[in-house]
């Protein structure tokens, strides 16, 4: 059975309930409250003491730095200056004035790579290596050359190398000559950089780290606390138990370790405090701060121990205060619920009236209550919420039908950023706008997609049908491209070569579906033109210089609204540039399309040049093989005269060995039996390989060429007669080397192969 209880009686029993509640929870509440309280101030100060200490020793470092760096600046600007000339000199007497001026110092030190000092030194690893260093109250000179064999990449030093970036070295004990006792130190130490920020060294000091104790010593923001300083690694550099300095933490206290997650947090490098308790139980507060150098390797610590009995002691006079003031509160709330509780409940039952007829639906603005413009209270501020609500309602409703009968543009104005109903309108709204603009861009982009397939295929047929003529092919390639994309002017350059100087020539322009053939020749680097093929890249411009180009028609010349040079080449290899001019900006679609076509052009013209090349080797290849032959019958015919004549029969054969030779030493020579069996090669192609001469005989033709496809139809074509030319692409190593094949078979007097005779040449050799 449910009982209805007026809120007038509700807010009486809840007061009684409150009266009764709240002296029985209030000293739980004041207890945590305060506790939580003083324990945030105490944290907050000890967190700002450690900041500030921690701030000391990062300036100290810094100073350090600051001096590296102002003479790490002097070398790398004398290292391109100079041209590396006075390494030697300036980092004798860097190292020693920097020591004698600073006298905290116990060395400084500069490592050269040597491959960057010495242009003859090849090898790997290396390096070069200038100190001085105290011993014994004296400042000495040391030089010494390290690591030519392999690097540790462990060591401080090829991390550094590798991330070419500063490092603050792991602390470390030291014995000075003629000192009994170690002294704790570290390192600091910068990167050397060429112009192109390539490592070629490292300079570094070598300080004590006796000055680190004061900073810590002087860190107590408590009477009872302790101070330390350790690196990211665990090591200690301060401690107030002095026996634990240059001890690990993590070896002393795995256990701590583990449980309150101290390496974890310190690899972050931000501040963070923990709560620990020691073995005796008792609990302290540790706060730990970083000192991290900016573009620096390494992270140090400081920390301070404080126990949290130290911190509560404050809390005490601060919680008698408390008590009293939630007596005073408990009064005041008794009185204020006692005065409010007639004053709500009668307004509200008009509200609740209107409520229940919006609850079912009813809307009409006739509903609204009587409100006062401006709200005294809460219940005028229900009153104009209630009218609020019935205006949203309405609006909304007439907004829905609105989109419900497609009218889209509908404005709509929230009630509130938290208006959910409205937001939801609005975004079914967008919505459908949002459909109807992708079907739009879904059908653009399907039509883009459908022009480049459509013109990359045309330009495939034209590239596979116009290979003979060169400036036939350029004219045919321009003009069809400027069709396509819309332009209105166009050159056709190729890049040549005459007497072993390059040039760049125009083969074919275009204006206005106009042939126009123009003798021009230009310098490798000239102009834009010269600058596309520099840069091996797309300049595209809509800003374009003036009188650089006019388009002239009819109605007179006008400058392009853009420009559009494509470099034509093919694995970083530049073999000419394509240039458009149009009266309209090119679309992003159509400039990637331009630069497809770009590509395929390119590799035509490549394999156009590799075959007139390898086509210029096989007949002079085929022309010193009939020469041989025709000497070969020469001889077989004067055979009884040359019996008469062994000297001079002895010296023609030898002329023709050295012409074997000279074939064998300026190609790749290869010779393979019936069976695909290599029976002769030379050392240029066996070496090519890594191998030598006697471990590629026996090996066969079909497991050798790995990338060639189809070898029985090869060999067989072969055995028929046929000449094979390919275009073998072998990656050694780092290294990849394309190679232009020719295999012509050798048949004996009876019609049958003798042998197979390959001849190959690296394309690096032909193409310019």
């Amino acid at each position: 059975m449910n009982i209805r209880i007026g809120l007038r009686t509700k807010m009486v029993l809840i007061f009684a309930t409150i009266i009764v509640a709240v002296f029985a929870i209030a000293f739980w509440i004041l207890n945590g409250l305060f506790i939580a309280q003083i324990k945030g101030e105490s944290e907050n100060s000890v967190v700002l003491s450690v900041k500030e200490s921690a701030q000391k020793a990062k300036m100290m470092l810094t100073q350090q730095m600051a001096i590296i760096q102002n003479n790490k600046d002097f070398l790398e600007a004398d290292f391109i200056r100079e041209n590396n000339k006075n390494i030697d000199f300036y980092s004798k007497l860097l190292t020693k004035n920097i020591l004698e001026k600073n006298g905290n110092y116990y060395s400084v030190w500069i490592d050269w790579e040597l491959n960057h000092t010495d242009k003859s030194y090849n090898k790997k690893n290396g390096r070069i290596s200038y100190s001085h260093y105290r011993d014994n109250g004296n400042v000495t000179f040391e030089y010494m050359i390290q690591d030519t064999t392999n690097n540790d990449i462990q060591s401080d030093y090829y991390i550094m190398k590798k991330n070419n970036k500063g490092i603050l070295f792991e602390p470390y004990y030291y014995s000075f000559q003629g000192v009994e006792d170690s002294v704790l130190m570290t390192s600091l130490a910068l990167p050397l950089n060429d112009s192109e920020n390539n490592y070629i060294g490292i300079f570094g000091i070598d300080i004590t780290l006796d000055k680190f104790s004061e900073i810590t010593s002087g860190l107590a923001p408590y009477k009872e606390s302790q101070a330390f300083m350790m690196t990211e690694s665990g090591s200690y550099i301060t401690h107030y138990n002095k026996e634990l300095i240059g001890k690990n933490f993590y070896d002393l206290f795995p256990d701590d370790d583990e449980k309150y997650g101290i390496s974890k947090n310190m690899k972050t490098e931000k501040p963070f405090s923990i709560y620990r308790s020691d073995d005796k139980g008792e609990q302290f507060f540790v706060s730990f701060v970083p000192i991290k150098l900016d573009n620096i390797d390494g992270v140090w610590y400081i920390g301070v121990n404080v126990p949290v009995s130290v911190i509560l002691n404050k809390g005490e006079a601060i919680y008698n205060k408390g008590m009293i003031i939630i007596g005073v509160v408990m009064l005041f709330l008794i009185f204020f619920v006692w005065m409010v509780a007639n004053s709500i409940v009668r307004p509200l039952s008009k509200v609740t009236a209107i409520l229940k007829k919006v609850a079912v639906g009813e809307i009409n603005t006739k509903m609204k209550v009587q409100a006062k413009e401006y709200a005294s209270d809460e219940i005028d501020d229900i009153n104009q919420s209630v009218n609020i609500l019935i205006d949203g309602l309405n609006n909304t409703s007439e907004f829905a039908i609105s989109i419900g009968q497609g009218k889209l543009d509908t404005e709509y104005d929230l009630l509130s950023e938290n208006d959910v109903l409205g937001q939801s309108l609005l975004e079914m709204r967008d919505s459908l706008k949002n459909a109807q603009n992708l079907e739009a861009i879904r059908k653009e982009e399907g039509r883009q997609q459908q022009w480049t397939s459509s013109g990359l295929a045309n330009f495939g047929q034209i590239l596979r049908e116009n290979q003979n003529d060169m400036e036939e092919f350029s004219y045919k390639i321009l003009s069809e491209l400027l069709k396509y994309v819309d332009a209105h002017v166009g050159g056709f350059y190729l890049v040549e070569e005459k007497d072993g100087e390059q040039y760049i020539e125009l083969k074919a322009s275009v204006a206005y579906e106009e042939r126009k053939f123009i003798n021009q020749q230009l310098g490798i680097h000239e102009g834009l033109i010269g600058q596309c093929i520099l840069e091996n890249d797309v300049i595209y411009l809509t800003d374009i210089p003036e009188n650089y180009i006019r388009i002239v028609s009819g109605l007179g010349s006008e400058s392009p609204d853009s420009l559009m040079l494509v470099p034509l080449k093919v694995n970083d290899v530049v073999f000419g540039v394509i240039e458009i001019a149009a009266f309209k900006l090119l679309a992003d679609y159509e400039r990637e399309f331009i630069e497809k076509v770009s590509q395929n052009i390119a590799s035509t013209i490549s394999s156009v040049r590799v075959n007139i090349k390898t086509k210029e080797l096989l007949e002079t290849s085929k022309q010193k093989s009939e020469e041989l032959a025709a000497q070969e019958e020469e001889m077989r015919q004067n055979l009884e005269e040359l019996q008469a004549t062994q000297e001079e029969s002895d010296r023609k054969t030898s002329e023709i060995e050295n012409l074997l030779n000279s074939l064998s030493k300026s190609n790749f020579f290869v010779e393979y039996n019936p069976q695909g069996k290599i029976i002769e090669v030379n050392n240029q192609y066996a070496n090519l390989f890594g191998l030598n001469r006697d471990q590629m005989i026996g090996m066969s033709f079909f497991d050798n060429d790995l990338v060639m496809k189809n070898k029985d139809l090869v060999w067989n074509n072969l055995k028929q007669g046929s000449v094979y030319k390919n275009q073998n692409k072998v990656c050694i190593g780092d290294h990849d080397f394309t190679l232009l094949e020719t295999y012509t078979p050798i048949f004996n007097t009876d019609g049958k192969l003798q042998k197979v005779l390959k001849i190959s040449n690296q394309l690096s050799d032909f193409v310019n």
